[in-house]
C-alpha cells in the first residue's frame, strides 16, 4: 500500500531501523535484486557525530556480542555467523551470457519430501571456473525434475551428468508395507535422463569440506575468485548471502542451493573438449556406476 502511493509523483520510500529482528526487510528488501532498491548497512554508531564517543562506548559496554552486530556496527543480526563472509555481491554475482556450448554443466538437486526441490545448475570453463548459470525453486514430481533437466540439454546446455540427494532413494519405502514395491525417486529420474545419455549419481554429505571449498573458490587461489553466480538466480543468491551458523555452529537447514554449490566442488567437474564418439564412450564408461544406483 505504501509502494502504491508513491506512484503519483514518483516517490521516494525511506526506511531506517536498527536490525534487531527484522527478518522480511532482509530477505525482501535488502536481499532483494530488483534495482529500484538501494540499501545502506554496516552504518556504525561511532558515525553519529552528535555523539561523543566516549558515551556511545560506556552504551556498547552494556549490550552483548550479539547486540553489538545490530546496534553498534549497524549489521543484521540475521547475519550474525554467515558461514560465506566472503561472498560479496559486486565481485562473485555476473550478469547473465549465453554458455558456450563446449563448456561442461551439470546439476545437483537438492530433494524434498515437503519443500520445493533446488536445482542448480555449474558450468565450467577452460580455465576451471565455476559459474552458477541455472536454477529451479518450485515443487514438482520426481518426473518433472527430469524434464526440467532434459529441457536444459536440449536448449543446447552441454549436461551428461549431475548428482541428487540420497532422501531420493528413501522416499517411497513407507509405502512398501501397505502396496509393495514403489520405485524411488532416484530411479525415476535415473531412468528417464539415460535415454537421454544423461547419468545420474548420488551427491557427497560432507558438509564441512565442501564448506572450505566453496570458501577458496570465491576468494581464488592467486586473487581473483574461480567461483560466479549468474544474476538471474535470485533464489541462489539469497540463500547463499542468508546462510548461518546455528547457535551450536551447525549450518541452519535454510541452505538448498548453498548445498547444491558445495556439491559441485566435490564432484570433480572439469573441462574436456568435446571429442565425437570415442569421448562419449568413455564417458559412458566412467559414470556406469551411476547408472546402477551407486554413485561415481
Amino acid at each position: 500500500a505504501n509502494k502504491r502511493g508513491l506512484i503519483d509523483h514518483s516517490g521516494v520510500y525511506l526506511m531506517t531501523f536498527t536490525a534487531v529482528d527484522t527478518s522480511w526487510v532482509l530477505d525482501d528488501i535488502v536481499l532483494s535484486q530488483d534495482d529500484n532498491i538501494g540499501c545502506l548497512v554496516g552504518v556504525s554508531t561511532y558515525e553519529n557525530t552528535f555523539l561523543s564517543p566516549e558515551d556511545i562506548k560506556a552504551y556498547e559496554q552494556t549490550l552483548t556480542d550479539t547486540e553489538k552486530v545490530a546496534r553498534i556496527s549497524g549489521n543484521f543480526i540475521n547475519l550474525e555467523g554467515r558461514i560465506w563472509k566472503v561472498f560479496d555481491k559486486d565481485i562473485h554475482i555476473v550478469n547473465d551470457f549465453k554458455v558456450p556450448p563446449d563448456w561442461p554443466i551439470t546439476f545437483q538437486v537438492d530433494f524434498h519430501l515437503n519443500l520445493p526441490h533446488a536445482i542448480s545448475y555449474c558450468a565450467v570453463d577452460r580455465y576451471g571456473r565455476f559459474f552458477i548459470c541455472g536454477e529451479t525453486w518450485q515443487n514438482m514430481t520426481s518426473e518433472n525434475i527430469a524434464d526440467e533437466i532434459i529441457k536444459k540439454k536440449q536448449s543446447g546446455w552441454r549436461i551428461m551428468e549431475g548428482e541428487i540427494d540420497a532422501l531420493s532413494k528413501g522416499d517411497t519405502s513407507y509405502v512398501k508395507n501397505r502396496i509393495g514395491e514403489v520405485q524411488d525417486s532416484f530411479s525415476v529420474i535415473r531412468d528417464k535422463l539415460s535415454k537421454f545419455q544423461i547419468q545420474l549419481g548420488v551427491g557427497s554429505k560432507d558438509e564441512k569440506s565442501y564448506i572450505q571449498a566453496v570458501d577458496g573458490m570465491f576468494r581464488g587461489v592467486n586473487g581473483p575468485p574461480l567461483l560466479y553466480i549468474f544474476r538471474s538466480c535470485t533464489e541462489t543468491i539469497k540463500q547463499v548471502d542468508r546462510w548461518c551458523y546455528d547457535d551450536n555452529q551447525k549450518p541452519k537447514n535454510d541452505g538448498h542451493f548453498p548445498e547444491c554449490i558445495g556439491r559441485f566442488t566435490q564432484m570433480g567437474l572439469k573441462y574436456f573438449p568435446m571429442g565425437g564418439e570415442i569421448y562419449d564412450k568413455l564417458r559412458e564408461a566412467a559414470f556406469k556406476p551411476a547408472q546402477e544406483g551407486a554413485g561415481y
